[in-house]
């Protein structure tokens, strides 16, 4: 792995950490002014994780078979579609463009849509990392992927409050504008991986 295919790799982790933090800070507040619940705001993130946590393990099965590469990218496309997707409805709503009542369904599939999908990307990452660091690096690796997760939602309210005087939506779009480059750069400049390699492994022979 090159230091420049690793580099993309925390940078989509960055990204992923900057609009996880940022919504979970925006969103409630937004919801609840246009209407909705503490309990319904609550509900849709709790949803969203529930999913996240069942798919993860699930996706980090999809690279072995689908490749990490190409998991690591899908799992930023969601991503970058869940952020459109949650504040596009508080945008319509906020603007009488459209009735309320469609605005916890529509957020509730905007932030599944990330829990399903946006999940992806961290089990390909620390996969293809696995696969391509030895034994003694291979921590570290994984503790600087972390760490540039971790970051991200650090940076994400302080960024995203910066963006949001431009106007709400301005967050929104250029985290998952971050996404994708994110994406674009991981498939420039990662090697597509295949499955797991099993030449490691010593067969039995008989005797």
């Amino acid at each position: 792995m090159t230091n420049k295919g690793s580099s993309w790799l925390k940078f989509g982790l960055f990204t992923v950490g900057l609009g996880q933090s940022f919504v979970f800070v925006i969103v409630p507040p937004l919801a609840r002014d246009l209407g909705l619940t503490e309990v319904q705001t609550s509900l849709i993130f709790a949803i969203s994780a529930i999913a996240w946590a069942l798919t993860s393990a699930s996706w980090g099965r999809a690279s072995d078979k689908y490749g990490r590469r190409n998991i690591a990218i899908l799992g930023l496309l969601g991503y970058a579609l869940s952020l459109i997707a949650m504040i596009t409805p508080l945008f319509l709503v906020e603007r009488n463009i459209l009735d309320v009542t469609f605005l916890f369904p529509l957020l509730i599939m905007g932030r599944l849509l990330n829990g399903l999908v946006g999940s992806a990307t961290r089990p390909a990452a620390f996969a293809y990392v696995a696969d391509n660091s030895t034994h003694d690096k291979r921590t570290v690796k994984f503790a600087r992927l972390e760490s540039s997760f971790l970051l991200g939602t650090v940076a994400g309210p302080l960024f995203g409050g910066f963006l949001i005087l431009i106007t709400k939506e301005t967050p929104f779009y250029v985290f998952s504008f971050f996404a994708l480059v994110a994406a674009l750069g991981i498939y420039k400049n990662l090697e597509p991986t295949n499955t797991v390699s099993y030449t490691h492994l010593t067969l039995p022979t008989k005797a």
